[in-house]
């Protein structure tokens, strides 16, 4: 589910809910999990889904540890949207049980084998809303199905990156479809910001080799053997471009503050053709990928010539 409904909910509250987009309750349905109420007890989640509502209260959530392959696998419009199509799996002792929610009904589970698992998506009921037709759910269900199927022979493989990450070697394990941006976040490296997912906000600049990307859009696996650059690998430039920022009354609230400083700083050290900085036309071009909700844009022009200025002087 997008994160904004996560920062503001539970997994228990999402289960309890028992909501058809939920992403939670797909996945659980497949770990054999099961629910403890207040009034009723210990009960399957399979089986408490399917309860009309009451006053009753979710006490604890119980999952099997058995050591059972998992995988979850889904399609929606962008990372942080409800998912269109979301499919979980599991594998232990040869049974796989299989989930799939969002159809726009709340998700439901059966029991099948590998060998029938890409087959069974027929065994679901599909419905059409906003988000998507009965029959194009269909034929993603069919598609996460092999997903699904593959990544439990597999084993869910991970693959092993090496890169330098702020001038120390990193050697870290990553999904096959990992971007950089996750990456670097669950390195630590926390000013590394999402903003739009559609390369457009200029929040997740990083420097790949001395330039300028946007790590939303990089392979984590296209970063094998680079030079990566986040905002707490330049602090001490940042923190001297900053003062020019917050002296203009350019800071506002600060959340894209560091994909501009990480562009303002790569633009320094671009070569000057006439020894000059860039004038500000020439800047406004420059950042251009860099967008701010908060200002006009003005305060923030005046802070970079004034920098590059006194810089290049």
């Amino acid at each position: 589910m997008g994160v904004q409904f996560r920062n503001g909910a539970t997994v228990g509250g999402s289960i309890f809910g028992r909501y058809g987009f939920s992403d939670i309750l797909t996945a659980f349905l497949v770990f054999d999990t099961k629910v403890k109420l207040y009034k009723k007890g210990i009960i399957p989640l399979s089986e408490f889904i399917t309860m009309d509502r009451d006053r009753d209260i979710l006490e604890e959530i119980i999952v099997a540890k058995d050591g059972r392959h998992a995988v979850y696998t889904s399609v929606r419009r962008s990372q942080t949207d409800f998912p269109v199509l979301p499919c979980a799996a599991s594998c232990y002792e040869g049974i796989v049980l299989v989930s799939i929610g969002a159809r726009p009904m709340r998700a439901t589970v059966t029991e099948t084998t590998l060998d029938e698992m890409e087959h069974i998506a027929d065994a679901f009921d599909y419905g059409s809303n906003m988000r998507g037709s009965r029959e194009y759910r269909k034929h993603l269900a069919e598609v996460l199905l092999c997903r699904a199927k593959k990544a439990l022979e597999e084993g869910n493989v991970e693959m092993e990156v090496q890169f330098e990450l702020n001038g120390k070697p990193v050697c870290t394990e990553i999904e096959p479809g990992a971007v950089l941006f996750d990456i670097l976040r669950s390195l630590g490296c926390y000013s590394v910001k999402c903003g739009c997912e559609t390369t457009n906000c200029g929040l997740c600049t990083v420097w790949v080799d001395g330039t300028p990307r946007l790590s939303c859009s990089i392979l984590a696996a296209r970063a094998a053997g680079c030079k990566i650059t986040t905002l707490e690998g330049v602090q001490e430039e940042a923190a001297r471009f900053g003062a020019y920022l917050a002296a203009e009354g350019a800071e506002q609230c600060g959340y894209c503050s560091p994909g501009f400083i990480m562009n303002v700083l790569a633009m320094e050290r671009e070569p000057c053709t006439d020894g000059k900085p860039p004038n500000r036309e020439g800047i406004r071009e420059y950042l251009a990928g860099n967008l701010c909700r908060c200002t006009g844009y003005a305060g923030q022009l005046r802070a970079v010539e004034k920098y590059l200025r006194e810089r290049r002087g």
